[in-house]
């Protein structure tokens, strides 16, 4: 993660890490915060947020060795911590996900159709969690029983109402900031 206030060569540093590794994604703010003029307090941003933090999420859980992270937005303490906050929500709901699913496979290993028809490790399971929640589809894991079919459809349900959530909490966090700032300054 590469932070800092406008105009201090965030971008430049993070491409030259970005080209010096092998197998790595790059996430720029600032490729998801081009507006004019720019604040990092526009409320209007507070979207991009939710779609920075899923883009930041999906970078973590796919097979890359590195993801650089270089964004302005990094110097807005409450804003860090609200797109920190939902990555670790998401992934702890994506490992509840997978308990559940090895849960219903140790119980039923008819419940899902796996390649090769079995699931060799738990590592599996938090595959399929995923692309459950990111609604990605991939079909080489299929529910086949009714238990299996409803908490995949629960968790490909929950995993896109989550991105809502993430919205209305950055926004809240933001509006009231700027509610207690504008009476500090009224004050």
């Amino acid at each position: 993660m590469i932070g800092g206030p406008p105009w201090v060569g965030k971008t430049t540093c993070a491409r030259m890490v970005f080209e010096e590794l092998d197998n790595s994604a790059w996430l720029d703010g600032d490729d998801v915060w081009r507006v004019n003029p720019f604040s990092v307090r526009d409320s209007r941003l507070r979207n991009c947020d939710a779609n920075m933090s899923f883009v930041l999420q999906t970078y973590l859980l796919s097979p890359f060795d590195y993801v650089v992270f270089s964004s302005v937005v990094l110097t807005d303490q409450p804003i860090t911590s609200g797109i920190l906050e939902s990555i670790n929500v998401y992934l702890l709901l994506g490992i509840a996900a997978s308990l559940l699913f090895n849960l219903v496979y140790s119980a039923n290993h008819e419940a899902y159709n796996p390649p090769g028809n079995v699931l060799k490790s738990h590592a599996d399971f938090i595959y399929y969690s995923f692309v459950t929640m990111t609604t990605l589809g991939y079909g080489d894991i299929t529910p086949v029983d009714s238990l299996s079919r409803s908490l995949s459809t629960f968790f490909s349900v929950a995993g896109q109402l989550y991105l809502t959530m993430i919205i209305a909490m950055l926004v809240g966090k933001y509006l009231g900031q700027k509610t207690t700032d504008d009476l500090d300054k009224k004050a």
